[in-house]
């Protein structure tokens, strides 16, 4: 099986802090060197996944490996921050 990082960010058109960290994200994410993929999530929409990740603020991303499980979580405006932490290491 491929390792790949699956960054969830959980976002709102409503949300102030969204709408800042959204360009964010996506530049951090293109400094990533290993095989990932930003899925993005409108917390209106995608509901059911913001109950499985426990997601009750935005902005936020859930990290999860190939498996499927949880390796970070990070929430508030500085959640891009998650993303760089691991553009700096291997994960598995």
């Amino acid at each position: 099986m491929k390792k790949q990082l699956v960054f969830y960010c959980f976002l709102a058109d409503w949300c102030n802090g969204s709408r800042i960290v959204k360009p964010i994200i996506k530049d951090e994410c293109s400094q990533l060197k290993q095989s990932y993929k930003l899925i993005d999530v409108d917390t209106e929409q995608g509901a059911n996944l913001s109950v499985k990740y426990g997601i009750k603020n935005v902005p936020a991303i859930v990290a999860v490996n190939q498996y499927g499980a949880v390796v970070d979580v990070a929430k508030g405006n500085v959640c891009y921050k998650i993303i760089a932490k691991y553009a700096k290491k291997k994960w598995r």
